[in-house]
């Protein structure tokens, strides 16, 4: 977490453009790191799809 980000929250920014600043600033989403994982052999796509689905 650093400034920028904290300045987006409490002035409610959209949230693609708190995903913007988060990716910006080094951030990994989470549905990047599950398919690292998967890619890795850690876990398997469908686990990944299951625990990362959104609408």
């Amino acid at each position: 977490m650093n400034d920028e980000l904290r300045e987006l929250i409490v002035a409610r920014a959209p949230i693609r453009t708190l995903k913007e600043a988060a990716q910006a600033a080094g951030t990994r989403l989470i549905r990047e790191a599950a398919v690292r994982a998967a890619l890795d052999g850690v876990t398997t796509l469908e686990e990944v799809a299951r625990v990362t689905f959104s609408e």
